[in-house]
């Protein structure tokens, strides 16, 4: 670890750690690179791979006696020099960002007080995320605070500036975090390109349910039609529906619509709301036969025939509750906006996006999924998933995309 410029008191002290507790203490003490290096170690990487993703040199062993050379007189550098040098490295780059060359420059960051502005900067192993080129969709995970949605940015922007004609999206759980992605893009380029509307060249930003509505409203009759009975049963194909977020009070009404026969435990609108999204919705489940049969793959609860019977009869009063108040519920909306989609693209209409890249990813849900996975389908098109774990760095994986939009756990070093 030495020929990496590990400090040997450091790389004494993680050899001793007998708990992670205590091998995180070293490493959250130590140099950022330092750590970094250290834990990419302990997850399983070599000397060499761990050096190379953070761009560091081997330290070259000083010779003693070597002869001098005739004739020639080594160049003294001065401490500011020897500085500045250190800083341009990339393991202080890790630590600190290069401003300017002027005193103004330094003013500015002092005065302004924009502490903002520094969230746009990289390290060089967010650079590696950033600036890559992927074959296929790729999963980038870690704790709160390392740098993930810098790295969303940063990938719009390289994926804006390789292709102006490109349509990149940057979508996230919320209207209000997709607000602030939009006010982080214009602070790292004033220059940038943003779309107002999917489909236009540029990068659009927009929060997930409001991008699943734009869809479906951009989706002519005869998709809208389509999708609604695909998704939701010909009894709703030729419903105007509106988005409600009141889910829990229909499920209410639901309950106390049918004679169900089932106990608390399921007879509530958490559980049914749960197995609504996670089962009838992901699965497109239309029927009662087809509920009968459909895999509950990681539901947890045992659910014997005639409980699926009794589940389904509140489902059927459920969606007839939306049609009497002609509404749906977003989770809903987006099952719904990817079947209209995949009916676009299947009329000749084309596509929307070129990439798709999702800041929160783990607040998503199936629907959320199945419908980001109809924008993007093509293997040539970018998908980027940046979901907080509870890793205490950054690190990203090819994840699957097919069929449901699946992901996969990424832990650091994996």
């Amino acid at each position: 670890m030495e020929e990496a410029g590990i400090k040997p008191g450091i790389a004494k002290k993680a050899l001793a750690a007998a708990t992670e507790a205590a091998f995180h203490k070293v490493t959250d003490q130590a140099p950022d690179w330092q750590g970094l290096v250290l834990l990419n170690l302990a997850a399983g990487k070599s000397l060499e791979e761990s050096m190379d993703e953070l761009r560091l040199t081997r330290r070259q062993p000083e010779t003693e006696g070597s002869p001098a050379i005739s004739g020639t007189t080594p160049e003294e550098k001065t401490e500011d020099q020897k500085i500045a040098e250190g800083f341009a490295k990339p393991a202080a780059r890790l630590q600190f960002a290069y401003i300017g060359d002027t005193a103004d420059a330094l003013r500015e960051v002092i005065e302004g007080g924009d502490a903002d502005a520094w969230r746009t900067f990289l390290h060089p192993e967010q650079h590696r995320y950033a600036d890559g080129s992927w074959n296929g969709p790729f999963h980038l995970s870690g704790g709160a605070g390392t740098g993930k949605t810098v790295v969303v940015l940063h990938r719009a922007k390289v994926l804006a500036e390789r292709n102006t004609a490109a349509r990149v999206l940057v979508t996230t759980f919320t209207r209000t975090l997709a607000l602030s992605l939009v006010q982080s893009l214009s602070r790292l380029d004033p220059g940038l390109a943003i779309a107002a509307k999917p489909g236009e060249s540029g990068i659009y930003v927009g929060g997930i349910d409001s991008l699943a509505l734009q869809v479906l409203n951009g989706a002519g009759a005869a998709e809208k039609q389509a999708a609604l009975r695909e998704i939701l049963g010909d009894a709703h194909a030729n419903a105007q529906l509106r988005p409600d977020m009141d889910s829990v009070g229909k499920w209410k009404v639901a309950l106390g619509t049918v004679d169900h026969g089932l106990e608390a435990e399921l007879a509530n609108p958490t559980f049914l709301e749960q197995e609504y999204v996670a089962v009838v919705l992901a699965n497109a489940v239309k029927s009662k036969e087809e509920y009968l049969k459909v895999p509950r793959v990681g539901r947890g609860t045992l659910l014997t025939r005639p409980k699926r019977v009794g589940v389904w009869k509140v489902i059927e009063a459920y969606r007839q509750t939306e049609r009497v108040a002609e509404s749906i519920s977003f989770t809903e909306l987006a099952a719904v906006a990817g079947a209209a989609q995949r009916h676009r693209e299947a009329s000749g209409r084309g596509s929307l996006v070129d990439h798709v890249l999702i800041d929160e990813a783990q607040d998503l849900r199936a629907a959320h999924w199945l419908f980001l996975r109809a924008l993007w389908w093509h293997p040539e098109r970018t998908i980027c998933s940046s979901p907080r774990t509870h890793t205490s760095g950054s690190t990203a994986r090819k994840f699957p995309c097919q069929g449901t939009g699946s992901r996969s756990s990424a832990a650091r070093g994996a």
